[in-house]
Parts: structure tokens; C-alpha cells; sequence
């Protein structure tokens, strides 16, 4: 594969991963609680399954943008922002997310009342701190090819 190709791809998945993150965290997540018909239990429970859904697809995206840096190698800030993507992916993945889906099955199960909201509000500082990082790593990915 060409490195001019690779970084060209490696553009498109940090636009893409952008509008999915937006999508669901910035649209669909607190649209659903708007909606009249939707308890707090239903769209918790819908929400555990979306996002877990989100997450299985960045880290996709995450592997194949990873099988591209081996490919194309950036360097300088390009680099440290792609490793930033992913250092956030990872927190997300192994430590924040599996707490709010568990949160959120005890609300939906009845067991508890509350969740913990430090955790959710560290959830959403990270989305908005990547989705800043993805749109910058696009932006400095037109400026790398050129």
C-alpha cells in the first residue's frame, strides 16, 4: 500500500469515527430522553446497547487506523494526537464504559435509584476531548499529504 493512500484512509476513518461519535453521544443519546414515550428505564437499557455498539466499532476503527500509522508512520503532533485517540479509547473501553453499562443495568434492573455521575461526566469530558482530537488529526492528516 502507498503511504500517500494510507494517510489518505487514515483521514477518512478520523472523519467518519468524528461523525459517529457526534452522532450517537451528541445527537442520539440525549434525543432519546426527550421523547415522551421513552422511560428513563427504556432508554438506559437502549443506550447500554448502543454504545456498547459504538464502542466494538471505534475499536475497529482504532485497528485499522493503528494498521495504517504502521503503513504511513506520522510524525510529530500528527502522532502524539492518534496516540491521544487511542489512550481515550482505551480509558473508555476498559475502565469508563464497563462502569456505566453496569450503572445502568442496576437502574434498569431496579437495583439501584442512582448512578454515579463522576463517571459519566468523565465519559463525556473524554467523547468531547476525542472528538476535538479526531477532527484535529483529520485537519493535520490534509496538511500532512500535502
Amino acid at each position: 500500500m502507498d503511504e500517500t493512500f494510507a494517510l489518505r484512509l487514515l483521514q477518512a476513518i478520523c472523519f467518519v469515527w468524528l461523525g459517529l461519535v457526534a452522532g450517537i453521544s451528541l445527537l442520539e443519546a440525549p434525543v432519546k430522553f426527550t421523547a415522551p414515550s421513552v422511560t428513563r428505564e427504556i432508554g438506559l437499557d437502549v443506550g447500554r446497547h448502543v454504545f456498547a455498539a459504538l464502542n466494538w466499532t471505534e475499536l475497529g476503527l482504532a485497528a485499522l487506523a493503528g494498521a495504517l500509522c504502521i503503513v504511513a508512520w506520522p510524525e510529530g503532533a500528527l502522532r502524539w494526537v492518534l496516540g491521544g485517540i487511542g489512550v481515550i479509547l482505551l480509558l473508555q473501553t476498559v475502565w469508563l464504559l464497563p462502569e456505566l453499562l453496569s450503572q445502568a443495568a442496576a437502574i434498569v434492573e431496579g437495583t439501584i435509584d442512582e448512578a454515579n455521575t463522576w463517571f459519566h461526566l468523565g465519559y463525556i469530558a473524554l467523547e468531547a476531548i476525542k472528538l476535538s482530537a479526531l477532527g484535529t488529526a483529520g485537519w493535520l492528516l490534509g496538511a500532512y499529504i500535502s
